[in-house]
């Protein structure tokens, strides 16, 4: 089955998010589709595109999603959206525009675990950045590490050498985006809308890069498929080793997209918005086996775990199995989830209690059987969350998110089925 291009439009608010999809319906060949998120419910964007949209040649619908951010408040409007346009319009592309509020990795990781993920193929993330206002907001940051294409807009209305200044700057971001765009009114080049021969969440090789010895030290990159997950506990293990001065990567493991940086002798690691690929710079002493520690990164491929139970891994990588007995065992027990998620069923204990004792200064995150991997969270974030673990005497379901599913009030995209995982980080 062919699969249907996706792109999102992202960007802050008023950096002209709108304008860009106009030029991008009015230039490209074939039919497209339109989804807009408003963060209010005037809808005020989707009004604007939805009066325009009989004009623009090839423009089959326009659907909104109000009343909150589609990776927050509002996503289980997304996915049925995404659906209806593909079996009743069957355009050539789909646009989504989120609202300015909107982080595109969690949009990405969204409609990729979902049941739609065989039929779309996400092109290039286009950010649009608003030229005239300086880059400090960190939902700004986290938009601009996800974008594979930047379109620094407002040009007409900015110094010319200040807009040399910021192109310069997002062209040496590491990583870099696959292209940084100077454009008034949103006039994005038809060739930003396609990935580069080489690049792209449609890589499927292994490529490395092997730098001379310089100076007593040897370097080596590598860039690897976005769905080839790591072992994030066996990745730290291999850059602890002391020969190893640098290490600089955006990689995708068991623990989460996550960002790993060793200098000094300290490896640190933080969650990151990259979703393009798993890349990294390595850099050894001469006298280290470092082809070797390339190809045991390269292997460290996750594995997913078997049977029935839930995996607690501590911030060492020490993991203890819980089972349904020891669910029964814990505090605050909850036989009828019904009664806090109408609609819902099964026998349930607090996400808190699952927890247990928080490590200090640690966040946890959560891991599902296809990949799927929640924003690290502090302790406090559990709220009024549960896990589900049982219907009657029996195991909750797969075909209800069993047989380990944990629902959240606070967060609709909190809510996560076939949990195996539970890691502070």
């Amino acid at each position: 089955m062919e699969k249907t291009p996706v792109f999102l439009v992202a960007g802050f608010l008023g950096a002209g998010k709108t304008s860009t999809l106009r030029h991008a319906l009015a230039t490209l060949p074939g039919t497209s589709a339109i989804l807009v998120n408003d963060f209010g419910e005037a809808a005020i964007d989707a009004g604007m595109l939805s009066a325009e949209g009989p004009g623009i040649p090839g423009v089959l619908r326009v659907l909104n999603v109000a009343g909150g951010c589609v990776c927050c408040t509002a996503p289980e409007g997304l996915l049925p959206a995404l659906e209806s346009m593909l079996e009743n319009l069957r355009p050539d592309r789909i646009f989504i525009e989120p609202s300015g509020l909107a982080r595109p990795q969690d949009l990405l990781d969204m409609v990729g675990r979902s049941s739609l993920r065989g039929r779309l193929a996400f092109g290039p993330v286009v950010v649009v950045l608003d030229g005239r206002r300086p880059i400090q907001h960190p939902l700004l940051e986290e938009q601009l590490e996800a974008a594979d294409v930047v379109a620094i807009n407002w040009a007409d209305q900015c110094e010319p050498a200040a807009l040399a200044a910021l192109e310069a700057e997002l062209t040496a971001r590491s990583p870099a985006p696959l292209r940084v765009t100077v454009t008034q009114h949103g006039a994005l080049p038809a060739e930003a809308w396609s990935w580069p021969e080489d690049a792209g969440l449609r890589l499927r090789v292994v490529k490395q890069e092997k730098a001379p010895s310089t100076q007593g030290f040897e370097a080596r990159s590598a860039v690897l498929p976005a769905d080839r997950r790591l072992a994030f506990d066996r990745v730290k293990v291999l850059l602890a080793d002391p020969g190893i001065v640098r290490f600089k990567g955006h990689l995708s493991t068991d623990a989460g997209w996550m960002m790993l940086e060793k200098a000094g002798g300290s490896l640190q690691s933080r969650a990151t918005a990259w979703r393009r690929d798993s890349r990294w710079d390595l850099i050894a002493e001469a006298s280290v086996e470092i082809d070797r520690i390339q190809a045991l990164l390269i292997a460290a491929l996750a594995e997913t775990e078997g049977g029935v139970g839930l995996s607690r891994v501590d911030q060492d990588g020490q993991s203890e199995h819980l089972t349904r007995s020891d669910f029964e065992a814990m505090p605050g027990q909850i036989p009828d989830v019904s009664l806090l998620f109408p609609g819902r069923v099964g026998r349930a204990v607090p996400l808190s209690a699952v927890l247990g004792t928080p490590p200090e200064g640690a966040r946890f995150l959560m891991v599902a059987r296809d990949g799927m991997v929640s924003e690290p969270a502090p302790p406090e974030a559990a709220g009024e969350a549960v896990l589900v673990y049982a219907l009657g005497d029996a195991e909750l379901p797969v075909k209800q998110g069993g047989p380990l599913r944990v629902l959240s009030a606070g967060r609709s995209c909190a809510n996560i089925k076939d949990l195996i995982r539970i890691r502070w980080v």
